[in-house]
């Protein structure tokens, strides 16, 4: 289980100067695709 920012977010870093090849290994980021919830409404269940 992790964080998720929105993808817009690399506009606001474009506004502040910043690069992802400079910040993402700094923060030991990573890109997720997909989140996926599971036994969301009931057992066996998933979003």
């Amino acid at each position: 289980m992790g964080e998720a920012t929105f993808s817009d977010i690399r506009h606001f870093f474009e506004f502040l100067g910043l690069k992802e090849k400079d910040w993402m290994p700094a923060c030991n980021a990573t890109y997720k695709l997909a989140v996926r919830f599971e036994n969301w409404r009931e057992k066996g269940h998933y979003f």
